[in-house]
């Protein structure tokens, strides 16, 4: 094994995380994120101002560019592999992040003996995404709220089987063999009119306003109605 190879690469822990547009110490503008790296036995005598910085690699995705691309970096405090430019420990490169004990995955993402039932990533405020190694299932928890933005004009569809609900800037159109409301209160639907082209069932209807039916219009009453078809027989009293 090549030994000159690996005394140029070593394990560090960031101390500070510098971005593109930032000011360096002597004053120019940093133009590539840069991280200042603690390297144990390197750079004892030193203090966190006073480390060097090392330039991060990325690996390369199709496009990428201004705006485009992934953004992901280590933080403060986690282990990385610095990769030293020649044997100039001055001038190197961040070319990994090092997975050890003290950055395993949530507890979540192991079964009570400890093997790894998903893979996947967690930011800080604690947004998971993790898909299966079992099955490939694809789980996602979000700390908070969950927005996803679509521009005028697009068309949002989601298909499972024979259901699916396409969504556009007029319409949510929901298609399946069986749709299913529960509510533990109320379900409401307020618009001005709404039209069932079948049967609707029910064991009562309330109108607080006024509903036409088989031609005969209910207002401020509960009906109840039998089977057959008969016309519905009004059994409250007016509102």
């Amino acid at each position: 094994m090549d030994s000159s190879v690996l005394a140029t690469k070593f394990v560090g822990q960031v101390r500070n995380i510098l971005s593109p547009g930032s000011s360096l110490p002597d004053g120019r503008i940093n133009k590539v994120w840069k991280l200042q790296v603690r390297i144990p036995f390197l750079h004892s005598g030193l203090t966190d101002e006073q480390l060097p910085y090392y330039a991060l690699l990325k690996p390369i995705h199709r496009g990428a560019s201004a705006g485009i691309g992934e953004y992901k970096f280590p933080r403060v405090n986690s282990k990385v592999v610095v990769e030293f430019d020649g044997n100039d420990q001055r001038s190197g490169y961040v070319i990994g992040e090092l997975q050890d004990a003290s950055n395993l995955p949530p507890a979540d993402f192991y079964d009570g003996s400890g093997n790894l039932l998903y893979y996947g990533s967690i930011d800080e405020f604690g947004n998971k995404t993790k898909t299966s190694l079992t099955d490939g299932s694809i789980v996602q928890d979000t700390a908070k709220n969950y927005t996803i933005n679509i521009p005028s004009g697009s068309t949002f569809t989601i298909n499972c089987g024979n259901s699916t609900i396409v969504m556009t800037d007029s319409k949510i159109h929901i298609t399946s063999p069986e749709i299913i409301a529960d509510a533990s209160s109320d379900v409401k639907v307020n618009t001005p009119t709404a039209t069932f082209s079948q049967a609707v069932k029910a064991d009562s209807i309330t109108t607080t306003t006024s509903m036409n039916v088989a031609g005969e219009e209910m207002k401020n009453h509960t009906h109840t109605y039998s089977p057959g078809g008969n016309p519905p027989a009004q059994t409250g009293t007016p509102n």
